[in-house]
This record gives structure tokens, sequence and C-alpha cells, in this order.
């Protein structure tokens, strides 16, 4: 997110543009495809369904999504189980989560997971 975060040391800095984005932008640059935000009008819990609905209807659409996260070390918690639970049939190309902190020097790292997910699913 951009704004506020959370960095090593439990510093808060700012960031013009949020670890998730650039880690987007990375991936995109690896293997191509479209970037779409999802941008909470609540707060995140109460938003989380709105996201799991537009996942449902890209499934339909036959969209294959890359899924990652950015974080203080959290990583996914419960959002890819329950992602599955709601959306059994959808296509999850791969699952990573990458350390905000870390993600603005880690563009080889992220582009090279991408293109090696990529090649796997095309297999």
């Amino acid at each position: 997110m951009k704004g506020e975060n959370l960095a090593p040391g439990d510093k808060t800095v700012y960031l013009e543009k949020g670890n998730t984005a650039v880690a987007a932008e990375f991936i995109q640059k690896a293997v191509g495809g479209d970037i779409f935000e999802i941008e909470t009008v609540k707060t995140y819990k109460k938003d989380y369904m709105e996201m799991i609905n537009e996942a449902k209807e890209e499934q339909e659409n036959g969209i294959r999504v890359i899924v990652f996260v950015t974080s203080g070390g959290g990583g996914f918690g419960r959002s890819v189980k329950e992602m599955r639970k709601i959306c059994p049939d959808i296509d999850i190309l791969a699952v990573r989560d990458f350390l905000g902190h870390q993600v603005a020097d880690s563009e080889e790292k992220i582009s090279e997971w991408a293109r090696d997910e990529l090649m796997k699913a095309q297999v």
C-alpha cells in the first residue's frame, strides 16, 4: 500500500508507490498480463468478499491469476485457503509472498519467480 508502511525495526516510512505495486510491475514486465489494483472503500475485512467475488467473475472468464502479497512477514494468512474454498475451480498459477521492505531491490528474484511459474503453467 502506498503511504505509511512498516519497515524493519518497526520504523514507519512513507512510500510514493507501495511494495505490492512495485512487485506487480516486476511480474508484468517479466511475463506480461494485466494489473489491476483492488482499492478498498472501507476497511480491508469489509471489502474482502468483493475481492473474492471479482475473482469468481474472472474465473468464469477464464482468467488465470498469479497470487502474491507483500507483507512485513505475516504472509497470506488464510486468504488463499479462503479464495480456493469460495472459488474451488479458480486457476491459480502460483502463490508467493515477498517481504515488503525487500521488494524494491528484488526485481530479478521476483521476475525469475514469475517467469518460472508461467513456464510451469504452459507445460
